[in-house]
Parts: C-alpha cells; structure tokens; sequence
C-alpha cells in the first residue's frame, strides 16, 4: 500500500469514525471543520515525526520530507471531505432514527 492509499484510507476511516459518534456529530459545523483539520494535522504531524526519530520510513526528514506530509495533508483534507459529503446525509438519518426509538 502507497502512502498515498494509506493516507487517504486513514483520512476517510476518521471521516466515518468521527461523523458517527454523537456528540461530534451534534457539534456546529465550523467546529466539527476544526477539529478535524487539527486532527488532520496531528496525525500527519505525528507520522512525519516518528520517521525523524523511528526507523518508520514514511517520509524522509528532510525539507522535502516535510513537504511531502504537507502534499499528503492536503491529500487526507480531500479524501476526508469526500467521505463527510458522501456520507452526511446517511448520518443525518441514522441519528435522527435513534433518536426516534430511545
């Protein structure tokens, strides 16, 4: 798998983890951009990071390694953004039926 593929994978698993949980979804939409752009940023932080200090080889740490994981940021931003537009209203739902039955 491409750190491309992982990056993406790992962007929409977020998308979907975060969009069904409650008390996230009940938050106003400029929150919920928020904190998922710094959550973004954290965990593309974090693998930069650990290839500094880790023999983990995800990115070099180099200027162009540090440029790299800002390209792979805006990669995660898009395929996370993907998944919040295909998956929104399907969530919307979801909670609106559990809602109804408790």
């Amino acid at each position: 798998m491409s750190v491309e593929q992982l990056t993406m994978t790992a962007a929409v698993g977020l998308s979907l983890l975060m969009h069904f949980w409650p008390a996230y979804a009940a938050q106003p939409s400029h929150r919920k951009a928020l904190v998922m752009a710094v959550l973004l940023v954290i965990v593309t932080g974090g693998a930069f990071g650990l290839s500094c200090f880790v023999s983990a080889a995800y990115f070099s740490c180099s200027e162009a390694g540090a440029w790299e994981a800002v390209r792979l940021f805006w990669v995660a931003i898009s395929a996370n953004q993907g998944a919040y537009l295909l998956t929104r209203d399907a969530a919307a739902a979801l909670m609106a039926r559990s809602a109804k039955q408790a």
